[in-house]
């Protein structure tokens, strides 16, 4: 059995006791039915990860740190996906946080279909959903999910990357990176994909690359996952 893993805030650490409080108190005690000497792992979504020893429940949970680490990504992998409808940014957010991405940055396009009202309400379900990922997956580290931007804020900030990777069903190409970098960016069309001007005006950047992710075309959550998990390993066996 794997050891529980739960959400904490740098504040509930003192010293060498951490707390659990509210929602994760509930369920290691009243879910998990944890008792005192069991072992747990608490992270704060930053890199903290804790070992630590349950020392006293009440309607907080005590713990004993036994071990501190600090983890850093290798890398930092960018995804800019068009803004999905209904339940599929959902399944994008859950996957991509399980994939390990820096960041996750819904964006605007000639074609897409999602309505953009109430974006701050859908942030807050989707860090919700990223918390719960991190637990199941093992990150120790949350992705920043932005607010949705124009496609023409993301031409802006290309330029801060060391590659960016545009996949496109219309490409053939499968450029593959020969050395490892340290901030990649991929970009994702929406439902109805993104146009030959929206690729034109972002393939002008030197740093640019436009692929093929096989010779089929896939759902634009599909494309999110295999792009990431594609980038993510090339990147990494190029690590020196």
């Amino acid at each position: 059995m794997s050891i529980p893993r739960f959400f904490i805030t740098r504040e509930s650490v003192e010293g060498t006791v951490a707390y659990l409080k509210g929602k994760e108190a509930n369920h290691a005690v009243n879910v998990l039915r944890l008792n005192t000497a069991d072992e747990v792992i608490l992270f704060d979504g930053s890199g903290l990860k804790l070992s630590c020893i349950i020392s006293k429940i009440n309607k907080i949970v005590e713990l004993e740190i036994e071990k501190k680490e600090e983890y850093k990504h290798p890398f930092e992998l960018d995804v800019f996906i068009g803004l999905a409808k209904g339940s599929k940014m959902d399944l994008i957010v859950r996957q991509l946080t399980e994939l390990g991405v820096a960041s996750i940055n819904p964006f605007i396009s000639k074609r897409t279909i999602a309505k953009t009202s109430d974006t701050s309400k859908k942030i807050k379900r989707w860090h919700k959903i990223t918390i719960e990922a991190a637990k199941q997956s093992g990150n120790l580290i949350l992705p920043t999910i932005n607010q949705p931007i124009k496609l023409s804020g993301i031409v802006q900030k290309i330029t801060n990357y060391d590659k960016v990777f545009v996949f496109w069903e219309e490409t053939k190409d499968f450029p593959v990176a020969n050395q490892f970098d340290n901030k990649l960016a991929i970009i994702i069309g929406p439902e109805g994909g993104l146009s030959q001007e929206e690729v034109s005006l972002l393939k002008d950047k030197k740093n640019v690359y436009v692929c093929s992710l096989g010779l089929t075309n896939l759902r634009m959550e599909t494309a999110a996952v295999s792009a990431s998990a594609v980038v993510n390993w090339i990147n990494l066996s190029g690590k020196p």
